[in-house]
């Protein structure tokens, strides 16, 4: 997964590739609404599939704000080294989207268990948060699989 983060006029925006998802996604955050109050504007790519391309993100935020060319550049980078998903991750998003049965996919739960979870990629359960902290915003993800997490703040 990659993330950017950029400030366009009033907006702090956060955009990336969503590998698992395999999808572009963005967070936009209109930073003239008061704190305390919800300040999410836009929030895009978050099923399976869903904005495919840069071309569909672009359209998807054209009327609040521009991605700029070298991070389109970027996000189409990260898309093209993603590694494909995993059987777990595909029985996963068919589990999601009703596409498979609950037998199949503990089976392979079960079999990545066998394996370990150093050894296998796997889903992680994740987090995002965005904070003000000393007049900037700060974007932190918290990323747990079993009980190791990882946060990771920028």
């Amino acid at each position: 997964m990659s993330r950017y983060t950029f400030t366009q006029h009033q907006f702090h925006v956060t955009v990336g590739w969503d590998n698992p998802l395999s999808t572009f996604f963005a967070q936009v955050h209109n930073t003239n609404i008061p704190m305390g109050q919800p300040r999410l504007v836009r929030w895009v790519g978050t099923e399976p599939h869903a904005l495919p391309t840069t071309t569909a993100l672009v359209q998807a935020l054209a009327d609040v704000v521009d991605i700029p060319t070298h991070l389109l550049q970027a996000m189409q980078a990260d898309q093209t080294a993603s590694a494909p998903p995993t059987s777990l991750q595909r029985d996963v998003r068919k589990l999601m989207a009703g596409r498979v049965g609950l037998k199949r996919f503990l089976a392979g739960l079960a079999l990545l268990v066998v394996v370990g979870l150093q050894a296998t990629p796997a889903w992680a359960a994740c987090t995002t948060h965005t904070y003000m902290y000393n007049g900037q915003f700060v974007t932190c993800t918290t990323c747990c699989v079993g009980n190791m997490c990882n946060t990771t703040c920028y």
